[in-house]
């Protein structure tokens, strides 16, 4: 990229701000002044920049990797999981989760689950520990491409060697392994201590409110190790995680309802079409936590030349 060219964004400094900014980092941004006018500018950089970032190009590479990390994921979270409820009822629970995708891609997910539940010990041991570090090394793969994504979309250059970038995918994938149990863990024992009546539905919906919080959670923990730079605020990462996981539900009911009503996958791909609707769903998960990032880098710049 050109830093010439006018729809170029030049990259934060990791270190040092403007000299009106004297402790060295500029305010957090403030969406709430920006008005109308401000926020059309503000989405339009945002968009201009993803455009220069090529953030189809590296959300496509990002859920290729995802699809691989699918599975050794499900293998850790039913695993650990495991040690304290029925494999079958974990699987059953997530289920429940996935029910909520496009049929083609749920039938492939729900495959998976059947299959691992099976296999599931259940015990704590050697075998276990090490099914378990395999599957984390196994999905921190995946983890690994989205934040090097991030790092992109941030205009951050990354000097982080083999050794540093896997311990942090390692340790973002085993905080979202450990995320993911503990919110299964809690919405699965809330329902029967409360018992039946009015108070079970609401907790039973209250499931989603605790996802969503959960996936803002992991958005900004993302958002924060992705770009390398030396000591990140967690004050940038709020604006781009609430808008990616809110552009993440439109796209993910708009896809589930074209699949459902319009989309003829089965009849085009065959055996395929789970893969290929899970990969497509993917995609749109990943371009949207990616624009997320780069929202959070244009407020981040919008700040820094505030006098």
């Amino acid at each position: 990229m050109d830093p010439a060219d006018p729809g170029h964004r030049p990259a934060p400094a990791a270190t040092g701000d403007p000299p009106d900014h004297p402790d060295g980092r500029p305010p957090a941004p403030s969406v709430a002044g920006l008005g109308r006018d401000g926020w059309r500018q503000v989405l339009q950089d945002t968009w201009t920049a993803g455009q220069d970032d090529r953030l189809p190009l590296l959300a496509s590479g990002v859920a290729f990797w995802a699809l691989f990390a699918i599975v050794p994921t499900l293998v850790a979270v039913i695993s650990v999981y495991g040690l304290v409820v029925d494999p079958a009822d974990v699987a059953r629970q997530l289920d429940d989760y996935a029910s909520n995708l496009p049929a083609d891609a749920r039938s492939l997910v729900q495959e998976q689950l059947e299959r691992l539940a099976g296999g599931s010990g259940g015990a704590l041991g050697v075998s276990l520990v090490v099914s378990v570090g395999l599957a984390l090394w196994s999905a921190s793969a995946g983890v690994r491409y989205l934040l090097s994504a991030v790092g992109a979309a941030y205009d951050e250059p990354d000097d982080r060697g083999a050794v540093a970038m896997r311990k942090a995918s390692l340790g973002v994938t085993a905080v979202a392994v450990l995320g993911a149990v503990t919110v299964l863990a809690l919405l699965g024992a809330l329902p029967p201590l409360v018992g039946d009546g009015p108070l079970r539905t609401a907790v039973v919906w209250l499931r989603w409110p605790v996802l969503g919080a959960g996936m803002l959670v992991f958005l900004a923990l993302v958002y924060r190790v992705g770009p390398d730079r030396r000591d990140p605020a967690w004050r940038w990462v709020s604006p781009g995680s609430v808008a990616a996981l809110g552009l993440w539900l439109v796209a993910s009911v708009a896809f589930t309802l074209y699949t459902a009503w319009f989309g003829r996958f089965s009849q085009t791909y065959g055996s395929l079409a789970g893969v290929v609707v899970l990969m497509l769903w993917l995609y749109l998960s990943t371009f949207a936590v990616l624009l997320g990032a780069e929202l959070n880098a244009t407020l981040e710049q919008r700040a820094r030349r505030r006098p």
